[in-house]
């Protein structure tokens, strides 16, 4: 009886258990499938925002003083719909130029410290009549105190991430202020960014390059405590700290070493200790319970042709910004692609 009962807890904890291995393989993106990948997630945020502004969902701020407003009916009629037959048709999202953000400086120009902090993010509607355009854009700001309020956190974080990055940017940020005589940047009081197409090449190509640690291996020199990463090894089945994985994991590479200074093809032939390279991640696996990254994989050969895999596990990536954030954009790259 108690080993009936032994086998049923057993059976208990490993149904408990299974959805934490619910894991799914995908490839890591390309700088164009991720380029791809903003560009739709905002159109569909483009999309998002005007169907809410046309459903009274947010306060619509006519300037970014964010003091007059739009009511819903003047919206209506002034950016976003046509009259037809004495009724209100929403305009086609198609109409939707494009995004800004607004920016307020925070502080003096003699203050010890000071900073931008995101004000308002402006949404450009170009109805166009007929075949013509209407130069001089109407547009509506939506605060982002209401932002934050009333979008998801997945949908706030990337607008998040979008302006982050423009404000690093100087090619991204125009400064205006009529109030100001001077011509000194830390004297502005607002900063207005465009989110356009060089924008999003700009961060596509950083998310995929080695600076986020997502096509690349870690450069062990950069991350502190490498001793307290344990990479699991699939083959041999151990965990190998991060510190001792060039010196576990090598290739014998013969060289020819020059003995004579005066005729360098006076030598010898030597077998040098070559570490496995540190080359592209191939791999990402998800948990599909979550839709978290769980590791990355890394493949390669080493001494006697022997094969070896290395899961770089999500925990190491979260110790440092940059990889933090591509960390973030990649789980919302598969959960907006594969619909986690």
């Amino acid at each position: 009886m108690k080993i009936i009962l032994k086998l049923i807890f057993i059976l208990h904890l490993l149904l408990i258990s299974f959805p934490a291995f619910a894991l799914k393989e995908y490839d890591l993106p390309n700088s164009q499938q991720f380029r791809n990948y903003l560009e739709n997630r905002t159109d569909a945020l483009k999309i998002k925002l005007y169907m809410m502004a046309l459903n009274g969902e947010f306060s619509l701020y006519k300037t970014d003083s964010l003091s007059s407003k739009y009511n819903k009916q003047e919206f209506i009629k002034r950016v976003g719909a046509y009259l037809k037959e004495d009724s209100i048709l929403p305009l086609a999202s198609t109409k939707i130029s494009s995004l800004e953000f607004v920016s307020s400086y925070s502080g003096k120009f003699n203050a010890s410290s000071s900073s931008n902090q995101f004000r308002a993010l402006t949404l450009f509607i170009n109805p166009g009549i007929k075949s013509l355009v209407i130069y001089g854009l109407p547009k509506v700001l939506l605060s982002a105190e209401e932002l934050k309020l009333k979008l998801s956190d997945e949908d706030y974080q990337f607008i998040l991430l979008l302006y982050n990055f423009g404000l690093e940017e100087p090619g991204h940020q125009r400064y205006y202020d009529s109030y100001n005589p001077y011509y000194l940047r830390l004297m502005y009081k607002k900063t207005y960014m465009i989110v356009d197409s060089v924008l999003l090449k700009h961060i596509s190509e950083t998310m995929t390059s080695n600076y986020c640690f997502l096509r690349y291996l870690p450069n062990y020199d950069n991350i502190r405590d490498t001793a307290d990463y344990m990479l699991f090894e699939k083959y041999s089945k151990q965990y190998v700290p991060l510190q001792l994985i060039r010196y576990r994991f090598y290739r014998n590479e013969k060289i020819f070493l020059s003995t004579d200074p005066n005729d360098p093809t006076i030598g010898v032939d030597t077998v040098i200790l070559s570490p496995i390279l540190s080359e592209t991640l191939q791999k990402t696996f998800i948990d599909e319970t979550t839709g978290l990254i769980a590791y990355f994989t890394y493949n390669f050969e080493y001494e006697n042709n022997q094969k070896g895999e290395l899961q770089f596990p999500r925990a190491m990536f979260l110790k440092y910004e940059p990889s933090e954030i591509a960390i973030w954009f990649l789980e919302d790259y598969y959960r907006t692609q594969y619909k986690h």
